[in-house]
């Protein structure tokens, strides 16, 4: 009772609450813009490597027909409600095991209630990631009994087919699973519920040319801080703070030592049965945590992106849980001790929902510029291609075409904000000057400390050296707001002029001191 009460009070609050400000944003676009978001998308093409994303693409297709882009909400039904099966999920492997409710009650609400990684329970885009921890979590319940090959053997795997169709996150819950069912039931059955869906992802990781990240650069001296930092940040993203996730893990050392203890030589196959699904999630959890070091030992945030956290948290809290109840079952008085390490962090992992530079201001912005550029007159003036969003963290591919035709089909609202001569100096900046990017290496470059003021017309180029911020120049002074339009990193950045008339600022972008203004670019190597 209490656990679908917080189900149900979490799902209200992600979804009318928390989740209210969030808007597309980088890969979503990649999912609504595919063939220009009117053609029926390539299911089998590989995404961010080596992600087989057939599922989400589906659920993005089918919501953009129905509801179109304008508002988000329909988007993040489907994340919400992957994120509270998990819980659910969670829930009865946690009971399973023999668990009693009040601390698999507590447990689960430590996940379902903000939680670590809480992006994941907002962000649609997530439905993927999440979708391949919900399936797998029933493919490891339909697999967890005794007994010869059955019809819920066949149901469990194609749970497993449906996780690995949704993000290659579902291969960790594969392995997982092929753990669980070898310690309950044998190598036989290990292989039946392991081997065809890796083979499978394999196979398509082959004719699709997915890029699986497995020739990295990566040290292998690294691994073990690589791998200590992942599992602390795993119970961090339980705990919350340092004090409770040693906590959490001395609950996990102790609760093991006395289960391993107090075993008989009669127990030990009950035992190997009890531990079976929490092992092979924990086993699983580490697993996961060296293929992220091959193919994302690169990453800032290495191994504690909010996404990876969010799964490690799955798949070790079923043995945390496990081990409080072996304490409890040791010394009952213990058990609200035990209760209160576990609900203590949810009131301050509120604050896991303010993600920066990925904020409300962020969203209001993205939405304001790609609702508000369709309305300008000159919009059908230049070229189709054109991107209004110019700035970092913003590569996406959403062209002013594809948001006019969106526009002209009923699926994209336009914004209504008054149309000022500043808003119409700032698109004119968004709309009238687009970023390109060359092969090559940008040449004869020159310093400048000091703002410029170019005289231009269509077809005119500026070739960038570094970051720069542009808007129009009227009046004297700049009469619009400062677009960035960052360098092009290993490749050569031009501006292109598309619009008559443009008086442009340009000055450095940011906290730049002085940005680098171009002859043109030269071929790299």
């Amino acid at each position: 009772m209490l656990t679908g009460l917080a189900i149900a009070v979490a799902g209200l609050l992600l979804l009318f609450h928390y989740g209210t400000y969030h808007w597309f944003r980088i890969d979503e676009w990649t999912f609504l813009t595919e063939k220009d978001g009117v053609g029926f998308p390539d299911l089998f093409a590989p995404h961010g490597g080596g992600h087989l994303v057939a599922v989400p693409r589906m659920i993005y297709f089918g919501l953009a027909r129905v509801f179109g882009i304008t508002s988000y909400r329909p988007f993040q039904v489907p994340v919400v409600v992957t994120h509270l099966a998990i819980a659910v999920l969670l829930y009865a492997v946690i009971r399973r095991t023999g668990v009693r409710p009040w601390i698999a009650f507590a447990s689960v609400a430590l996940f379902v209630l903000v939680g670590p990684g809480a992006v994941n329970s907002v962000y649609g885009f997530q439905v993927g990631f999440n979708g391949s921890i919900a399936w797998g979590l029933g493919h490891l319940l339909l697999a967890d009994h005794d007994g010869p090959p059955s019809r819920r053997d066949a149901l469990g795997l194609v749970c497993g087919l449906i996780a690995i169709a949704s993000s290659a996150v579902g291969l960790t819950l594969v392995v997982g699973v092929a753990i669980a069912v070898l310690l309950r039931r044998g190598w036989r059955m290990a292989v039946l519920h392991g081997v065809p869906l890796l083979a499978t992802y394999g196979v398509w990781a082959i004719v699709a040319g997915a890029d699986t990240g497995t020739s990295s650069g990566a040290s292998l001296r690294a691994l073990p801080e690589w791998v200590r930092n992942a599992v602390m940040g795993y119970f961090l993203g339980l705990g919350r703070f340092t004090v409770i996730a040693w906590m959490l893990a001395a609950v996990v050392v102790l609760g093991m030592v006395l289960l391993w203890r107090s075993r008989t030589p009669g127990d030990l196959q009950s035992l190997r049965v009890m531990l079976a699904a929490p092992v092979g999630l924990a086993a699983s959890a580490l697993f996961f945590t060296v293929t992220m070091f091959v193919s994302r030992w690169w990453t800032d945030a290495g191994p504690r992106a909010a996404r990876y956290v969010y799964l490690g948290a799955v798949l070790l809290l079923p043995l945390v849980a496990v081990a409080a109840e072996a304490i409890a079952e040791r010394w009952r008085q213990a058990t609200p001790v035990l209760v209160a390490i576990l609900l203590l962090p949810i009131p301050f992992n509120l604050a896991n929902f303010d993600q920066g530079v990925f904020g409300e201001r962020w969203m209001q912005q993205r939405k304001y510029v790609l609702t508000t550029a369709i309305r300008m007159p000159f919009a059908r003036d230049v070229p189709r291609d054109v991107r209004p969003m110019t700035a970092p963290l913003t590569d996406d591919p959403v062209t002013i075409g594809f948001l006019l035709d969106a526009a002209d089909r009923g699926d994209l609202k336009p914004s209504t904000v008054p149309i000022t001569q500043p808003v119409l100096d700032e698109f004119h900046v968004r709309l009238g000057v687009a970023r390109r990017v060359d092969p090559g290496r940008p040449s004869g470059c020159r310093t400048y400390r000091r703002p410029v003021v170019l005289q231009t017309k269509p077809g005119d180029e500026i070739h960038l050296g570094s970051g720069v911020a542009v808007a129009i120049f009227a009046h004297g002074r700049p009469s619009s707001r400062q677009i960035p339009f960052p360098d092009g990193g290993d490749e050569a950045a031009r501006l292109t002029v598309d619009l008559p008339g443009l008086d442009l600022w340009i000055g450095p972008m940011g906290d730049a001191k002085a940005f680098r203004l171009c002859d043109g670019a030269e071929a790299a190597g």
